[in-house]
C-alpha cells in the first residue's frame, strides 16, 4: 500500500479498495437482504438449516437448539394491529420441519421484543431449532415503515402507495411493460402469497375438507370503540389465526351480522389448519388473545365444526418424545444387564 495511504504499521494491513485510498471499510455480504433471491444455494441454505424462508416481507430474526446454537435467517414477518388500527404484534413465519412443506406462523406481542420463546418441541434431526427470539416491535411495526409494502412504498390509509419502479396492492410487482400489460394495481406477486398460503385468494376449501374448522363467534363491542367493519373483520381473522398458529390467508369470515342496537356482532369463521385447532388451544390463549387485538368485552365462541389438525408430514411431537425417553430406557436397561 502506498505510503501515503497506510494506516496501520504494517504497509500490507489495510482496506482492499482503492478508491477510498485503501481506507478500512465495512461491506454488506452481496446475499445480506431477506427478501431478495441471488441464488438457489444460499436460499436453499436458509431452508434446510433455520427453516427460513427468502420472501419480499422477509425480516431477519434469531432462533436457537441445543444443536445448532443461535442462528439468524430470514422470516416472512407482518405487523398486527387492533381494532383501532394501532400495531399490537408481529407474526413470524417459518417451516415446521424437515419436510419443508408446511408451516407454523408465531406470533409475538409488542412487549416481547427480544424474548425467546420456545417452539414447543426437542430440536433433533427433524427439527433443526426450538427456541426462536421475537424481533424488536417498534423498530418494524409504524406505518411509514417502507418494509410494510414489501420495501417498495409507504402504508397510508389503509393502502400501500408503492414508490415509482413498483406497483400492486403490496409493491410487489415491478414496473415494467411486460408486467403492466398483464397485471393492474389490485394484484401481487407475494412469494409469501404463493408458497405459504393454502388457501388460494378466493378460499375455496369446503366444509367438507378434515382440517377445515368452522367457528361460531358472538361478540360484545366495545361500546368506546368506533366501528369500522373492515378493523373488526381482519380482527376477527387474525384472532383465529393467532390462536391457531396459521396464516391469515388460511382464515375466512363465511358470514358476518352486525348488530347496532346491541352492539353485538355474529360471525362464521372457517379456516385450514395442518395442526393446531380451536378446540385444542387454551382458553387463556383465547381471551389473552382477544383482548389484546381489542375485540370487545366479552365473546363466545363454539366449534360446529372440528377440523383434524392433520397432514402426511407431520412429525408427531409426542412421537419424538416417547422415542427419546424409550431410548435412555434402553440404554439403561443394556447398562444394567452388562453390569448384572
Amino acid at each position: 500500500i502506498p505510503s501515503s495511504q497506510q494506516y496501520f504499521d504494517s504497509s500490507q494491513l489495510g482496506g482492499d479498495n482503492v478508491y477510498p485510498d485503501y481506507c478500512p471499510m465495512f461491506e454488506l455480504y452481496n446475499n445480506g437482504d431477506c427478501r431478495e433471491i441471488y441464488d438457489g444455494q444460499s436460499v436453499q441454505q436458509t431452508v434446510d438449516l433455520t427453516g427460513g424462508l427468502i420472501a419480499q416481507n422477509s425480516k431477519c430474526a434469531a432462533v436457537e437448539s441445543s444443536i445448532n446454537g443461535l442462528l439468524t435467517s430470514c422470516y416472512p414477518t407482518e405487523c398486527i394491529k387492533d381494532v383501532d388500527g394501532d400495531y399490537v404484534a408481529t407474526r413470524l413465519t417459518m417451516y415446521r420441519n424437515y419436510q419443508r412443506t408446511l408451516f407454523d406462523v408465531l406470533t409475538c406481542w409488542a412487549d416481547e421484543s427480544g424474548q425467546a420463546k420456545s417452539l414447543g418441541y426437542i430440536a433433533q434431526d427433524d427439527y433443526k431449532f426450538d427456541t426462536f427470539y421475537c424481533p424488536d416491535f417498534e423498530r418494524i411495526c409504524y406505518d411509514e415503515n417502507p418494509w410494510i409494502c414489501n420495501g417498495h412504498g409507504t402504508f397510508y390509509d389503509g393502502n400501500c402507495v408503492c414508490s415509482p419502479g413498483y406497483f400492486g396492492r403490496d409493491c410487489s410487482i415491478a414496473y415494467t411493460a411486460a408486467n403492466r400489460a398483464v397485471y393492474d394495481d389490485t394484484d401481487s406477486l407475494s412469494v409469501y402469497d404463493s408458497v405459504v398460503c393454502l388457501a388460494d385468494e378466493d378460499w375455496t376449501f369446503t366444509e367438507d375438507d378434515v382440517n377445515v374448522g368452522v367457528l361460531s363467534l358472538s361478540i360484545t363491542l366495545n361500546a368506546a370503540s368506533t366501528y369500522v367493519e373492515d378493523n373488526i373483520r381482519t380482527a376477527i381473522r387474525n384472532f383465529v389465526a393467532i390462536v391457531t398458529e396459521i396464516s391469515l390467508c388460511d382464515v375466512s369470515v363465511q358470514s358476518y351480522v352486525y348488530d347496532e342496537t346491541a352492539g353485538t356482532v355474529t360471525a362464521s369463521v372457517w379456516y385450514y389448519t395442518t395442526l393446531t385447532t380451536w378446540t385444542e388451544s387454551s382458553a387463556s390463549v383465547q381471551s389473552s388473545t382477544f383482548f389484546a387485538l381489542k375485540l370487545g368485552s366479552a365473546f363466545d365462541a363454539s366449534e360446529t365444526k372440528i377440523a383434524d389438525g392433520t397432514h402426511e408430514d407431520n412429525v408427531a411431537t409426542a412421537n419424538i418424545r416417547s422415542v427419546s425417553v424409550g431410548f435412555a430406557v434402553m440404554m439403561l436397561f443394556v447398562l444394567f444387564v452388562s453390569f448384572v
